[in-house]
């Protein structure tokens, strides 16, 4: 999933909720600064509130409902939840615990490698329920992590697309606008191995604005035909690559918030 700032937690990124459409069990991965940290939840952990385990059962099924459609039907309609509402439900807890963790950095460290953001110091947490109160503890035996990375055919990277280490490209980590230096329009992070880590783009400020949502009846017909055009031109560029563009519809393009 993409990362978002959580509306009432200042500098704190969920850049990642996992859950299952097997069981009940999820997990939150939280970025605050240089560290990392992974928010566990199980219903088995909040049978001490019932009123704890019903809100988070709420949660999850709402979510479980949008990811998996047609799974447990049998499940009454579920409330409408943007993840945000989940993500202050559960790290709302957290906020004393990830401040003492993971202080603001001094300026002269406000920037870190790729490299050290995918190897950051990594803490667990469970959620308990006690005394009515979501609370963290912490958890011992947690499972390794290993940074990502595949083998790729060379030929189907453009040969213009420059390719750096994780440890030659630096992330500005309080201004997501700076994120990247050097920033090039598209370039190749690859590992020690050969292995491609993943592929830098552009920053685009959009405030996670796709077309679907910037699409109105009243928008100008001239910004709708400029939409249009740029998507025509891209999507020609990639046909002339040999690329398909798979999944292309108005929710997987995004508007800056210039309008373009």
């Amino acid at each position: 999933m993409d990362d978002k700032e959580t509306s009432s937690l200042e500098h704190y990124v969920v850049s990642e909720i996992g859950f299952s459409q097997d069981d009940e069990n999820s997990y939150l991965e939280v970025r605050r600064y240089n560290k990392r940290f992974y928010i566990h939840i199980k219903p088995e952990n909040l049978e001490g509130s019932a009123r704890i385990t019903e809100e988070y059962l709420r949660f999850i099924n709402a979510e479980r409902r949008e990811n998996f459609p047609g799974k447990d039907e049998e499940v009454e309609e579920t409330p409408v939840f943007v993840d945000e509402d989940f993500y202050d439900w559960a790290l709302k807890c957290c906020s004393p615990l990830f401040q003492k963790l993971a202080p603001a950095p001094e300026p002269e460290l406000q920037k870190m490698s790729l490299s050290e953001y995918y190897n950051a110091e990594t803490s667990h947490y469970d959620l308990h329920a006690i005394n009515e109160t979501l609370t963290p503890i912490i958890k011992l035996k947690v499972p390794g992590f290993s940074s990502p990375g595949a083998e790729v055919n060379r030929s189907t990277l453009h040969t213009s697309w420059p390719v750096y280490r994780p440890e030659e490209v630096l992330l500005n980590i309080k201004n997501a606008s700076q994120a990247l230096s050097p920033s090039p329009s598209v370039a190749i992070i690859e590992d020690e191995l050969q292995r491609v880590m993943g592929i830098l783009l552009t920053y685009i400020d959009c405030e996670f604005t796709t077309l679907s949502c910037a699409a109105h009846a009243n928008t100008p017909n001239c910004l709708k035909q400029k939409w249009a055009d740029q998507l025509t031109e891209t999507l020609a560029l990639l046909h002339q690559a040999g690329i398909v563009w798979g999944d292309a519809k108005p929710d997987n393009v995004l508007i800056a918030r210039s309008g373009t």
